[in-house]
């Protein structure tokens, strides 16, 4: 077995022989490019005279050249013949970081002509002349420029950045112009028309990058900008000769201009983090914009769940297939949102297959999200979405639809919400093909059973249009097998409009389906076979009106309006016939309407909104009350109140029954023993246009209560009227679609606390208004007085004529806002509208009073530009003892003044306040300012005073904010992670000192470590403490060269991941270190020596304000130097006190995150170390072992509690004024304590470990172990 292992050894030997001397001639060969690379440099001392003034190109550079700290600016002279001041036509050219080269001339200052140059300093043109500033030139070959300092040109003539790539002429290859920027480009970025330009230009906008410009491209090829860990806004623009692409991940990005391309125009990656888009530009391409089907960076589904990709669309996106497209693998598992506020327009389809059928297909906007996810997709359109295609295309999907009998795959959608996903439409989606459906609400995963709840939802606000054969609405569509539930609603604001043969409004399949209509689903003229709703399984209930034409008296259309089979079909609402009259429809048989089992309790009307009478109703006439009501016909029975009827109230007993029809005007009284009035609960009231609700009469008034019901009156008519001046009518949790009143001589309107809001979607006129519970009203107010008792109420129109508006005796409220909270107590009352919302008074010489009482308060949201309810009203006085308060939370300035109108008086209230902690009101100049220095700990008042850049997204209470900002200051992770790069630097430096294995003259070793530390301290706050972990782990190779028997030199190099956990923040460093270094013993001193240098790439995550974070780099520089005395004590022990000094420049790049940034900062420190070993030196058979044991301490002076400095970022972008922050808080007196073992055998190999233990005056505690091993040959 020993001789086995001696084999092993022998032969291990020569392997590593071989491949060290491979290493060696490795690292020659290096050095020798080294020479080469860096032989030609340009300094202040010769880079003035390199220049040729008598050549197109001032300096040309054909091989690796740096241009080190050159500052120079260039002057036309008499003779001059420079165009080009730098032209680059091979190797790399580097300018650093203390060069800044200028012109006031019509010249480019830097060529690149096929090769590849990096800049860090500073080029400026400031000649309004055509000549760019940079040019990148790859029509003959590839070029590149990386810049990540300040390229500057002014005037509108010329560009910063002009870029230009082409083909070859005698092969098909392509050549590729790159731009990578982390700088920041101060001018235009361009490609010009040119023949040649048939390449690809690909730009990359990482981390700090800013464009203070726009991009234009003409000419061929493509344009790609990938935008990497970025917050910018764009302009774009390109001609249709070339195709451009926006590419981004992990990025913040606001789109303008006109892109366009033949496929996915702009394309959203989470492969890194979220991503939001702001898209006001023209888009045009195959895919307007969609998402990226990558790989992400976790495998954690937490962290995969939590990832957000927002898309908000402002802008015009035209495409010929999908719009705006989020079904990415990846992306379906995270928390999506999207909203559409512009217009959408998709003309043409694409022709596939999927699982041997034809796949034909297109989408305004698809989005998926995946069972699995907790939070559903959310899509909202607000905006246009139009799928329009033309006669000839239409003829071809019909074609190839009944070639196939209708077996493939049609799916041309205007809106698709695939799985868990809740979809809004507010504005319009038009569909104008053969087999369009407007909006799909889709389920195909089992998975989706699984979860509880509502798992599809859809809302219908807007107008939905499809024309076509075969078209539909709205599908709610369900795979066999999945229980999971999906509801839709047509709101009452909401409109379905169809047409065409076979056209249906509504499709509800699945028995956990439920569609409920409370608005219109239509019919349009020149429909046959069409169906109003369409249900498969599902449930449907029609509360608002389906409306289809019949043709002739037969019903020659065979149109219906509820088709059922399997399901539950409902109609308490209206069914209309938009072709014929009463007269016409006097013997129609209403069941040819339906199909299938279904109830009907709703009323018939022909086009001009009058009744039909059916079969099946139940007439009512003469005077009646709740009980005979309730006591007529079956359930599901259609009552149907005629005119010249008088309802009288009755104690205790409510209408209560599916549907209450009237055809005429029916008069409520009251009636009983106590005059009680008349209740409906529960309950559909439907009015044709002769109906309406006559409350009292000249001679006695009367009450009407609709609780929970809903109450639909012909367009623009008025279903309830006022007989007599004390009559009321009282709206509990009720939606009312009509008119209320026909003037402000009678009766008054009140709501009162429901299950649910009551809302009102007509006008109202009455003699008076009084709000309570949770109202809307989203008509006009005409009254001659007005009062909030409870709850909140939302106004969407104008108040006029009302001679006060009061806040009662109870604590209430009146609030002008956009509140979307209910208040908390239900004695308060708020009345909310928006910062543009007014009341026009009745007249300069009687103007409207609003009475404030002593505990009411009157609230008005202002915006960030002052405006607010009394800059938009006219003609109104506010007065009383009570308090107007105004709310600021979207405020982000300093000082802001409010805008008022003329004829807006509000002196004659003393309390007017904010409802704020941190801004005051001063009503002599109606200036709403940030209170300063507001704050507990008056260490904590500078960064609070310059705070208010980001007030709207701060924590509103003055505790919450404090601690905040304590976060902020005490516990920054941008400051930490200085700290953790120090750290590391330090670890390294310490691996290399104490690294074993001697070599003999002539000889080498080769060994490596293994590295781990783990730190804890806690961070003092003003307010808080933070506890901080930082774990670091790496692996260190190093190979050293024996100079002579006492004196070697050697170079190490080494990485290492660091992970940094705080208190709402984290960071993830990858650290690269080289160092050489150099031995030398002397008599009994051993003495060390050397430099090191050190890149550290940092990923922090912030989530003290919301979550956020940014990518950084921070490098840095060290020299070192150590001395030893050995003492030798007898018995193989000898003691070795030891001196080490260090100089170490660290700068950390500046790090900027959604609301916040730290600026660049540069540390400068010295350690001083002195301490002892103790070492004891142990025989073994085949080697020796040496045991080591140590003390020390560290003295460190310069930057070492500096304060850092950073500013809040508005969500406007605004920069406020920079604070100072606590900084790395590195620590000034260190002890450490150290053991370990080396094994040296005599074949060559060793062996070596170690652990130490740190403290020092931050009372931060450091653990630390190495191991590892090494051979000398």
């Amino acid at each position: 077995m020993i001789s086995n292992f001696n084999e092993v050894e022998k032969s291990l030997k020569r392997c590593l022989k071989e491949k060290i001397s491979i290493t060696t001639a490795t690292v020659v060969g290096f050095l020798i490019a080294g020479t080469v690379a860096f032989g030609v440099d340009y300094t202040n001392d010769n880079f003035s005279g390199a220049i040729n003034r008598t050549d197109s190109n001032g300096l040309s550079l054909s091989e690796d050249t740096n241009i080190n700290g050159v500052t120079y600016g260039y002057k036309k002279g008499d003779e001059d013949t420079i165009k080009r001041l730098i032209t680059v036509e091979g190797g790399k050219t580097t300018l650093d970081e203390n060069t800044s080269i200028s012109t006031v001339e019509n010249i480019t200052l830097l060529n690149i002509y096929g090769a590849e140059v990096e800049n860090k300093g500073t080029l400026t043109n400031t000649n309004t002349g055509g000549m760019s500033t940079v040019t990148v030139n790859g029509f003959a070959r590839d070029a590149s420029f990386t810049n990540s300092g300040t390229i500057t040109k002014e005037g509108q003539g010329g560009a910063a950045i002009d870029l230009a790539a082409g083909k070859s002429t005698n092969t098909d290859e392509v050549y590729t112009s790159t731009f990578t920027n982390t700088g920041t480009i101060n001018g235009l970025i361009k490609s010009d028309k040119d023949g040649r330009q048939l390449g690809k230009i690909v730009i990359n906008l990482k981390d700090s990058s800013k464009i203070n410009g726009e991009f234009s491209f003409d000419g061929g090829g493509t344009r790609t900008i990938n935008i990497d860990n970025n917050k910018d806004d764009l302009t774009i623009n390109n001609t249709a000769d070339n195709d451009t692409y926006v590419r981004t991940n992990n990025s913040d990005i606001t789109l303008r201009g006109k892109i366009q391309s033949k496929g996915t125009t702009v394309e959203l990656s989470n492969r890194n983090g979220n991503n939001t888009l702001t898209n006001y530009a023209d888009i045009i391409g195959e895919i307007g914009i969609g998402t990226a089907n990558e790989s992400i960076d976790s495998n954690n589904s937490d962290a995969v769940q939590n990832r957000e990709i927002k898309i908000i669309n402002h802008g015009n996106i035209t495409s010929s297939v999908y719009g705006i497209y989020n079904n990415a693998y990846a992306t379906k598992y995270n928390k999506i949102y999207i909203e559409n506020n512009g217009d959408i327009l998709v003309n043409n389809f694409v022709k596939g297959e999927f699982n041997d059928k034809a796949f034909w297909y297109n989408n305004g906007i698809y989005s998926a999200t995946m069972p699995q996810t907790i939070t559903p997709g959310k899509v909202v359109n607000n905006g246009n979405i139009t799928i329009e295609l033309s006669d000839e295309q239409q003829k071809e999907l019909e074609k190839k639809y009944k070639e196939t009998d209708g077996n493939m795959f049609l799916n041309i959608h205007g809106l698709r919400l695939h799985e868990h996903t809740k979809g809004y439409n507010n504005g319009t989606i038009f569909v104008n093909s053969y087999g369009g459906i407007g909006v799909v609400l889709s389920t195909g995963d089992p998975n989706a059973n699984n979860l509880e709840g509502v798992y599809g939802y859809f809302e219908n606000n807007g107008t939905i249009e499809v024309n076509g054969e075969n078209g539909i609405g709205v599908q709610l569509r369900n795979k066999e097998g999945i229980t999971a539930k999906k509801e839709a609603i047509n709101t009452e604001k909401g409109s379905i409009l169809v047409s065409g043969e076979n056209a249906i409004g509504v499709v509800v399949e699945g028995s956990s389906t439920t569609f409920t209509n409370n608005g219109i689903i239509e019919l349009k003229d020149g429909t046959t076979n069409g169906v109003g709703i369409s249900i498969n399984k599902g449930t449907a209930t029609n509360n608002g009106t389906i409306a289809l034409g019949l043709g002739t008296i037969e019903n020659s259309n065979n149109n219906i309006a509820i088709k059922n089979e399997g399901g539950t079909a409902k109609n308490t609402g209206k069914i209309k016939i938009t072709d014929k009259t009463s007269e016409e429809l006097k013997d129609f048989d209403i069941s040819t309407l339906f199909n299938g089992s279904y109830i009907n309790s709703g009323m018939l009307v022909d086009k001009n909104g009058i009744a039909i009478e059916k079969e099946n109703d139940v007439e009512i006439s003469g005077n009646t009350d709740a009980g005979e009501i309730n006591d007529a016909g079956n359930s599901g029975s259609s009552i149907v109140v005629k005119g010249d009827t008088t309802i009288k109230g009755s104690a205790d007993k409510p209408i209560e029954v599916e549907s209450l029809n009237v055809t005429g005007k029916v008069t409520i009284a009251n009636g009983g023993e106590g005059e009680e009035g008349v209740e409906i609960a529960g309950t559909t009231t439907n009015l044709d246009a002769n109906g309406s609700l006559a409350i009292g009469s000249e001679e006695s008034k009367a009450g009407l209560t609709i609780t929970n019901g809903t109450v639909n009156a012909e367009d623009n008519k008025t279903a309830v009227t006022f007989e007599n001046v004390d009559s009321t009518l009282t709206l509990t949790g009720t939606t009312f679609n009509g008119n209320i009143g026909s003037g402000t001589t009678n009766g008054t309107v009140k709501t009162s606390e429901g299950e649910k809001a009551t809302v009102i979607t007509g006008n109202i006129e009455a003699k008076s208004v009084e709000l309570a519970g949770t109202t809307v009203i989203t008509g006009n107010i005409e009254t001659k007085s007005m009062a909030v008792t409870a709850g909140e109420t939302k106004i969407a129109g104008t108040i006029t004529g009302a001679a006060t508006i009061d806040i009662g005796t109870q604590p209430k409220v009146i609030l002008l806002s956009r509140a979307a909270s209910t208040s908390s107590d239900s004695e308060n009352a708020t009345v909310a509208y928006s910062a543009d919302s007014k009341i026009i008074g009745k007249g300069v010489d009687e103007k409207t009073t609003v009475n404030i009482g002593a505990n009411g308060i009157l609230k008005a949201e202002v915006d960030n530009d002052g405006k607010n309810l009394f800059g938009n009203s006219t003609d109104i006085d506010v007065s009383g003892a009570g308090t107007i308060q105004f709310l600021v939370s979207n405020v982000t300035k300093e000082n802001l003044e409010l805008q008022f109108g003329t004829t807006v008086n509000i002196s004659g209230i003393s309390n007017i306040l904010t409802d704020s902690e941190f801004y005051s009101y001063d009503n002599t100049n109606k200036m709403l300012s940030f209170i300063k220095n507001n704050v507990n700990n008056k260490d904590l008042a500078d960064i609070y005073n310059k705070s208010f850049v980001i007030n709207n997204v701060l924590a509103q209470t003055r505790d919450a904010r404090e601690a905040q900002l304590d976060s902020i200051y005490s516990n920054n992770v941008y400051s930490e992670t200085v700290k953790m790069s120090m750290d590391t630097l330090r670890m390294n430096e310490e691996a290399v000192l104490s690294l074993g294995g001697k070599p003999e003259e002539g000889k080498w070793t080769a060994q490596g470590k293994m590295l781990f530390s783990r730190t804890e301290y806690d961070r003092d706050g003003k307010v808080n403490s933070y506890g901080v972990e930082t774990k670091t782990a790496g692996l260190l190779g190093a190979m050293e060269y024996g100079l002579s028997e006492k004196s070697s030199v050697g170079f190490a190099f080494s990485g290492t991941k660091q992970d940094l956990d705080m208190k709402k923040a984290s960071a993830d460093g990858d650290a690269f270190y080289f160092g050489v270094y150099g031995k030398q013993d002397i008599n009994n001193f051993k003495l060390t020596a050397g430099l090191g240098y050190q890149l550290n790439k940092i990923d922090a995550d912030n989530d003290i304000i919301v979550s956020t974070g940014d990518k950084y780099d921070s490098k840095a520089f060290s020299g070192y130097a150590q001395g030893k005395y050995v003492i030798n004590a007898g018995n193989n022990v000898t003691v070795e006190p030891k001196v080490k000094l260090a100089l170490t420049r660290l700068t950390q790049e500046s790090a900027k995150d959604k609301h916040f940034e730290m600026e660049k900062e540069n540390i400068t420190t010295f350690d001083t170390e002195v301490g002892v070993d103790l070492v004891k030196s142990v025989k073994l058979e085949s080697g020796k072992m040496n045991l080591l044991a140590g003390i020390s301490y560290t003295r460190t002076v310069g930057d070492t509690d500096d304060k850092f400095k950073g500013n809040f970022i508005g969500t406007d972008g605004t920069r406020g004024d920079k604070f100072d922050l606590i900084g790395a808080n590195l620590g000034e007196n260190t002890l450490k304590i150290n053991i370990g073992a080396e094994v040296e055998k005599d074949n060559g190999f060793f062996y070596n470990g170690g652990l130490n233990y740190k403290f020092d005056n931050e009372d931060r505690e450091t653990f630390g172990a190495t191991i590892g091993a090494g051979y000398k040959f």
